[in-house]
């Protein structure tokens, strides 16, 4: 098969535990561009949270959002896929914040937070009351929670009683205490039905992608791209689903494999 993109989840993936990309990892990717394929980053963060961990002109597209936000890096571009209503919103938010210690609400370029404890820490984190100091759409939520028997019993009964949302278990797969959360998304978006699009627009499709991922929202373009890669550190369904492995993101997993599959002379 004649691959011309390359695709990669960022978080446990991509970036290491600690939240960057190794010289390596660059030299690879600015290799494989100049080769003429598509770098695309796929991930659940905003732009705004991406741009603090990454240099996004390593990439020619982005996918934020799990899906609802595409954003083109050479022509400085944003494009919204879908965002969640504001009813829906509203309902998830009265059910869940006494038992949610934090609940992101996440557009393109902020994270609004309902939390217990302020969260400063970034200037894209916006510390909110009341949901009417939101004042753009809402791609993306995030409802974290304590245990995975909570997580479960939350997902079904959100499944159960909302028909346009999304909703995936999340967990942090390159921490050893790792977080809780359900991310939710507008039904029919998410990161392949996304990728399928900017592939269609690229004049070519998911059978030419190369993807990397590590967790349960990689799963939809694990099973439906030409070359599926599971990272080392990847939750069991990912490794099951994927065609080839490759070692952990903190091993330059990326790297090693794209370095060894499309021949690249070594690079120290």
């Amino acid at each position: 098969m004649e691959y011309n993109v390359i695709a990669t989840d960022l978080d446990g993936t991509l970036l290491t535990s600690n939240k960057k990309v190794t010289e390596k990892t660059k030299k690879v990717l600015t290799i494989l561009k100049r080769k003429g394929f598509f770098i695309l980053g796929i991930t659940a963060r905003n732009l705004s949270s991406v741009k603090g961990v990454v240099d996004i002109n390593l990439f020619d597209y982005l996918i934020l959002n799990n899906g609802s936000d595409i954003y083109d890096i050479n022509r400085n571009t944003s494009r919204n896929i879908n965002h969640i209503n504001k009813v829906i919103i509203k309902k998830l938010t009265e059910q869940y914040e006494k038992i949610s210690p934090r609940i992101e609400y996440c557009s393109i370029n902020h994270y609004y937070l309902k939390t217990k404890t302020k969260d400063n820490s970034r200037n894209f984190l916006i510390n909110i009351e009341k949901l009417e100091e939101i004042y753009e759409p809402i791609s993306r939520i995030n409802i974290f929670l304590e245990t995975k028997i909570e997580q479960e019993q939350i997902k079904e009964e959100i499944e159960k009683n909302y028909q346009t949302i999304e909703i995936i278990k999340m967990n942090d797969t390159d921490q050893k205490n790792s977080r809780l959360w359900l991310t939710i998304n507008p039904k029919g978006v998410n990161k392949l039905e996304t990728l399928k699009l900017l592939c269609k627009n690229l004049k070519t499709n998911t059978n030419k992608v190369v993807f990397f991922g590590d967790g349960e929202n990689d799963l939809s373009i694990m099973k439906e791209v030409g070359l599926g890669v599971a990272m080392e550190n990847s939750v069991p369904i990912i490794k099951q689903t994927a065609k080839e492995r490759t070692l952990s993101n903190d091993e330059e997993g990326v790297a090693i494999f794209l370095e060894k599959y499309f021949l690249i002379a070594d690079i120290k």
